[in-house]
């Protein structure tokens, strides 16, 4: 029973726990790592609730907030007239108090203009080109929106990306967090405690 009780600390540094778990016959070696995959996943569900979402809900409140709004037109992304209290001017730059510059907007350059940006910003959204710059990798991505833009000119119609849309886009990845940790850390957590005691 003491070994039973205490097998959640015993899990992370003895190797010799699930060797003997496994000794003492299959079922019993597969309820223990059961059981300590169910308070793995708890335990993963309280730091998602009290800590993980609270603090991607305050990321996400904070850059719509700083995001203008905005549209995919026929003639690529245009800013609309009034945005955050105001008319953008651009190049506009989102950096976060903590994290620094997360993006870069200015739809006025080529994709050539965008490359040469010195802002330190890992994205950069031109009018019909997105750039995305790894730091630790020193790699550059150009993702060019012209099949987008041939769509949007084919139905005649824009796609505006609001402050509503905005928060409904977040809400929806928000709430994906929590499954994820579910089928994706439970198992994980479960084969890798299974292939430590081989």
């Amino acid at each position: 029973m003491g070994t039973f009780l205490l097998a959640p600390l015993l899990a992370f540094f003895s190797p010799r726990l699930y060797r003997s778990v496994l000794e003492s016959g299959a079922g019993r070696g597969f309820a223990y790592l059961a059981y300590l995959t169910l308070l793995f996943i708890v335990v993963a569900l309280l730091v998602c609730v009290f800590a993980l979402l609270p603090m991607a809900s305050s990321f996400a409140n904070w850059l719509i907030d700083a995001t203008p709004e905005f549209a995919l037109t026929s003639n690529g992304i245009e800013l609309m007239e009034t945005n955050l209290g105001g008319k953008v001017t651009q190049p506009y730059l989102a950096a976060h108090p903590a994290f620094g510059p997360i993006y870069m907007l200015d739809t006025t350059k080529s994709s050539a203009e965008l490359l040469a940006d010195k802002s330190g910003a890992p994205l950069i959204v031109g009018k019909d080109h997105v750039v995305f710059r790894g730091e630790r990798r020193g790699e550059t991505r150009i993702f060019d929106l012209k099949e987008a833009i041939e769509q949007v000119r084919q139905a005649n119609r824009s796609v505006p990306v609001t402050k509503e849309v905005m928060r409904d886009l977040s809400g929806r990845v928000q709430g994906f967090i929590i499954p994820f940790v579910l089928v994706f850390f439970a198992p994980f957590f479960f084969i890798w405690k299974l292939l430590t005691a081989l």
